[in-house]
């Protein structure tokens, strides 16, 4: 398919789904998920909020027993490495 073809195709996916939304139909196009608004669902950004402190709480804790020569507790501990695997997993290690 060439770049002019699938110029003309998307255009006219984009005309099925600004016609079924300028008239107000209840169809494939109209609920398409790129065009609809979002589900009310529980909104994860609190979660991952609470996550962040978690976890820069645990690192901060590990950081002051290693400076310490002390050992961290294991939670503190396991959720630093969640970090780190988490990092790792980003990078393509």
């Amino acid at each position: 398919m060439t770049n002019r073809s699938s110029t003309v195709l998307s255009n006219i996916w984009l005309d099925q789904v600004l016609a079924s939304l300028v008239l107000g139909e209840r169809d494939q196009w109209s609920d398409f998920g790129l065009v609809r608004p979002p589900k009310p669902d529980f909104p994860m950004e609190p979660v991952r909020w609470i996550g962040v402190k978690l976890v820069r709480r645990a690192i901060a804790k590990v950081d002051a027993a290693d400076h310490a020569g002390r050992y961290a507790d294991p939670l503190s501990r396991g959720l630093k490495d969640l970090m780190a695997a988490g990092i790792a997993s980003h990078t393509g290690d």
